[in-house]
């Protein structure tokens, strides 16, 4: 009987929680730990976090404890934190109240708490944490000045030694190995951004543009290169080796001509299979390539050629070839030799007034003679000129960037650094497709050149475009899928507010799926730069597309991308953080109240991405580029607490439309100046958008007699009309702005230079309502912010972006 009640009891056991009916809850499963935490289970983590909740009733204290045992071991490295001037690093104690010690004893503390719990939120993917601690140690690294890596690794004690002092009797040595184990956790992560700045890619037999061609062709088995829409619609590709080809055939016709390695060669035109082929030709040549905007005026490309000494231009056809051609026959461009049509009917292309001065020669026609003509080719070397990119003309005379080989590899690693190793694992390869809005004739397309649509990179001035046009066609719809469509957008930016970015559910199967067809369906990620990106309109891109969005922010002089946000990134108003080639400090522009102990100021880099200078402008490279090697931006930056990067203001008054085109606001008002019908004007502008608008300080009598006299029936044009009905109704407005327009016009100003809208008032701006200096110049960001309603009443009225 004995035996029979063992039996029962035995079986018993081993069914426990499985037998329905059971009153036993069933055995809750221990959450699957990450590898890369140092903890074999769930268990050792969850006695961490317990053990933290001890230490965070205290935090304040707690980190006032640890960083001034920090700095009593270690005195000298006080020199690293600017803000601490007033305390004593030998003697301070946890006692000390000083507003700068309890803020950056405040942040390491937060940086563990914030790593803790990322880990007990998601212990089977630390992600999150690894970010975090990556971000933090890239801050370091050009944060606080002048520290060495070492000195996180002397963090370690002070840590523990917090740790010991507020669990007292409950710390044993489980609890150290444990904190010991998460400080190394921490701190393999940390000097994961510290390191230093990378100055090329992982392969260390790819030094130049070529040589990445040539390993292309290598790891894609000579697979497709470049597509192009043929005369049937559908895209027709080119493997490696026939780009291959055709290229050493155009750079034998260019050896021909007698242009030799290191000499620069013109390339105007929109993009084709051609355009590119040229353009590998050039790299397999040593030559410099000098990318001329299809856009730009004649007088500008004119400059450029003639700065640049060009004998040889590719034009994309005939139209393009006429335009340099005129120039020729009116005495300009002595330099010009030869122009090669890469596509079109040298028929059609005026006549050359003396014929000897100038050839026309055709694309078709370079790779007959390249075949009759082989030539020595000598391939770059990684510190060559590889291309000259001339930043935009709205500030001024283009300046010609010149970037090297190894400029422009340091960036693209700095791409692949981020996005391809772990801990990100984004890989690209053979099968993905890279498609481009950018003309080659903007740097930031030189950065991606992989041709591989998975991959797409837009500007900002592209994606408000999209914005607006899905919104436009939704609000055609009925009221009910309107609604889905808001709550589908609702639903999916609210999981971007809790770091989730997914494209598989019910939303994007409901609402979404469209849009990713739209692009194609395949997307991996979309990339932008060259202006900022508007909150709503990156929020969007995010959910609808189906993929995640990607912002750099750099300068032409820096090969376009100094900063970089990580793929999974779901924050906004700033730029990511260093990338990886990068060091990024800020300096203090007292005259503008910013200082880099506060961590603002204007942003600087440095590191191998960097440009080798402005072609034939030696002074201004020594007003740019520091003798310490630091590129000086002219933009304002601001440091956020996670290390990402947020751009706040110009060093000058000189800022960015959406178009990623500089424009002069003080330049822009002399000229409107000009005109009577005004006695003061604030131009001003947001890069989120397109146009520019302005505060006007009317010539009240002058506008009323030229209204009058333009629109003399109109109610508006009565003399018993209040001042401020004259000036708010709207017929008065478009007078006006058509009146200024039509000045600045008549004094050179670009179409992108024009107000669209306009504020009138007759307040004057006066130095006694700090509008103006003493000198009398405009205060420009306290009119920004006596106007900022004004200012995005103006932008909400034009519906157009």
């Amino acid at each position: 009987m004995g035996s029979g009640s063992s039996a029962v009891a035995a079986n018993g056991a081993k069914s426990r929680g499985s037998l329905k009916g059971s009153d036993d809850p069933p055995v809750a499963e221990a959450p699957q730990v990450d590898s890369r935490l140092p903890y074999p289970n769930f268990r050792e983590l969850f006695t961490l976090k317990n053990y933290w909740k001890t230490i965070k009733r205290n935090d304040k204290d707690c980190g006032k404890q640890m960083f001034a045992r920090y700095l009593n071991q270690q005195p000298d490295f006080k020199a690293l934190y600017p803000k601490l001037k007033g305390i004593d690093a030998a003697t301070v104690d946890m006692s000390c109240s000083d507003s700068a010690f309890e803020a950056v004893s405040a942040n390491y503390l937060k940086v563990f708490d914030d790593v803790i719990n990322a880990v007990e939120e998601k212990p089977g993917d630390v992600q999150t944490a690894c970010d975090r601690l990556t971000a933090v140690g890239k801050m370091h690294r050009t944060k606080v000045s002048g520290m060495k890596v070492g000195a996180f690794q002397t963090m370690e004690e002070p840590f523990l030694h917090m740790v010991k002092e507020i669990l007292q009797d409950r710390f044993n040595e489980k609890a150290e190995t444990l904190f010991r184990k998460f400080f190394q956790f921490c701190l393999k992560y940390l000097l994961e951004g510290f390191n230093e700045p990378i100055t090329g890619p992982p392969d260390q037999s790819v030094k130049t543009v070529f040589d990445v061609i040539q390993r292309g062709r290598i790891i894609s088995e000579n697979g497709p290169l470049f597509g192009e829409i043929n005369a049937n619609g559908q895209y027709e590709w080119k493997n490696y080796a026939e780009v291959d080809f055709k290229s050493l055939l155009l750079a034998n016709s260019i050896k021909e001509f007698g242009i030799d390695r290191g000499q620069r060669v013109g390339i105007a035109g929109v993009h084709s299979l051609n355009y590119m082929v040229a353009v590998h030709a050039m790299i397999r040549s040593s030559l410099v390539i000098v990318p001329l905007y299809h856009n730009s005026k004649i007088e500008t490309l004119c400059d450029i050629i003639e700065n640049c000494n060009l004998e040889l231009v590719f034009c994309d056809d005939e139209t393009r070839a006429n335009c340099f051609i005129e120039k020729k026959n009116e005495g300009f461009l002595g330099c010009l030799k030869r122009l090669v049509l890469l596509k079109g009917n040298p028929q059609k292309c005026y006549n050359i007034h003396n014929p000897d001065d100038l050839h026309v020669t055709t694309y078709e026609d370079m790779l007959i003679l390249g075949r009759g003509h082989q030539h020595a080719l000598i391939p770059p070397e990684p510190e060559d000129v590889y291309i000259i990119c001339h930043t935009s003309g709205t500030t001024g005379q283009p300046k010609g960037v010149q970037l090297t080989h190894r400029a422009l590899l340091a960036a693209m690693a700095g791409i692949y650094t981020t996005w391809v190793p772990p801990p990100n694992n984004w890989p690209f390869g053979k099968e993905d497709t890279y498609f481009s809005f950018l003309s080659l004739a903007h740097i930031y397309e030189h950065l991606i050149q992989a041709l591989q649509p998975t991959i797409l990179s837009l500007v900002p001035r592209l994606l408000n475009k999209f914005y607006e046009h899905i919104h436009t066609e939704m609000g055609k719809k009925n009221i009910i899928i309107r609604k889905i469509f808001e709550k589908a957008k609702k639903e999916k930016i609210n999981l971007l507010r809790h770091g989730i970015q997914r494209y598989d559910t019910i939303w994007d199967k409901l609402v979404f799926r469209k849009l990713h067809y739209l692009f194609g369906g395949k997307l991996r990620v979309i990339t932008t730069g060259g202006a900022a990106v508007n909150k709503d309109v990156k929020d969007f891109t995010r959910i609808a597309y189906g993929c995640p969005l990607v912002e750099g922010y750099g300068q032409t002089e820096c090969a376009a991308c100094g900063t970089i946000s990580l793929p999974f990134d779901t924050s906004y108003g700033n730029v990511g953080g260093p990338a990886p080639w990068a060091q990024v400090k800020l300096v203090d522009v007292p005259e503008l109240g910013y200082f880099s102990v506060e961590d603002k100021g204007e942003v600087c880099f440095r590191g191998a991405a960097l440009m080798n200078g402005y072609f034939n402008e030696d002074d201004l490279n020594r007003k740019t580029i520091d003798e310490e090697g630091w590129l000086h931006t002219g933009d304002i930056g601001q440091w956020r607490g996670d290390g990402r990067l947020e751009i706040v203001d110009r060093k000058n008054a000189l800022f960015k439309l959406a178009q990623g085109d500089f424009v002069s606001p003080e330049s822009i008002e002399t000229t409107y100046l000009n005109n009577p019908l005004i006695t003061q004007i604030f131009v001003t502008g947001d890069t989120c958008r397109s146009f520019l608008v302005a505060i006007c300080v009317v010539h009240y009598q002058a506008l009323k007699a030229s209204f009058v006299n333009a629109y003399p029936n109109l109610k508006v044009s009565q003399d018993n009309i209040s001042t401020d009905a004259f000036l708010n109704d709207e017929k008065v407005i478009r007078h006006l702005i058509s009146e200024l327009n039509q000045t600045g016009r008549a004094h050179g100003l670009q179409t992108i230079e024009l107000i669209q809208e306009a504020y009138l008032t007759t307040a004057e701006f006066t130095a006694e309502s700090d509008l103006l200096t003493p000198t009398l110049k405009l205060r420009r960001h306290m009119l920004k912010i006596k106007y900022a309603d004004e200012i995005h009443y103006l932008y909400e009225r034009h519906m157009t972006l």
